[in-house]
């Protein structure tokens, strides 16, 4: 039998194909925060806390991009019922909705967060880590809602399972700035088609 982020990654090719374009980024994410949350149930290797091994860092994004003149396109809440869906039963978790107005006030936190692609992202992020709203998951979730957002802007967040330990940091910290820097470092913008 496949793995379930193996799966995923399948099943987001077809969607793909489909035409689900919304759906098949969805399953994407789900496949890579699987294979994260895997490495960190592993014990993945804590040695390096800024996940970069060692390297440098180059970032193709300035310390702080420019300040937008139209609203967020966040996440709809079914967007993320969606992700956790997937998530879920490709962890072998628990999946729904443990507490709905912690669901509603970390989409509100979000919202109501900076101008910066990557301050909304990371606040949508600590927002869905803190207020815990699934039963299950909520770190997985909440990196894969920070994916899903910069996706929808076409940007690519670049991660690798050596970065796992750091992502967690970042998360359950909930410093927003240092987790904004974190992912901006790690976000390319995705080819044009």
């Amino acid at each position: 039998m496949a793995a379930p982020s193996d799966w995923l990654a399948r099943a987001a090719r077809a969607r793909l194909l489909a035409g689900g374009r919304r759906q098949a980024a969805g399953l994407a994410l789900a496949a890579l925060v699987v294979a994260f949350y895997r490495a960190l149930r592993a014990g993945a290797s804590k040695a390096d806390e800024c996940g970069t091994g060692g390297a440098a860092v180059l970032s193709p994004w300035p310390d702080r991009a420019p300040a937008l003149s139209h609203p967020m396109m966040a996440p709809r809440a079914s967007q993320l019922l969606f992700l956790h869906a997937r998530l879920a039963a490709a962890l072998g978790v628990p999946p729904g909705v443990a507490d709905v107005g912690a669901l509603a006030a970390a989409l509100q936190d979000a919202a109501a967060t900076g101008s910066d692609l990557f301050e909304q992202a990371a606040a949508l992020a600590a927002a869905l880590a803190r207020r815990h709203p699934f039963y299950a998951a909520n770190l997985a979730l909440a990196a894969a809602a920070a994916g899903l957002f910069l996706r929808a802007y076409d940007l690519e967040l670049q991660l690798t399972v050596s970065d796992a330990p750091a992502l967690r940091a970042h998360l359950t910290a909930g410093d927003r700035a240092v987790l904004a820097a974190w992912l901006r470092a790690r976000t390319t913008p995705r080819p044009l088609e």
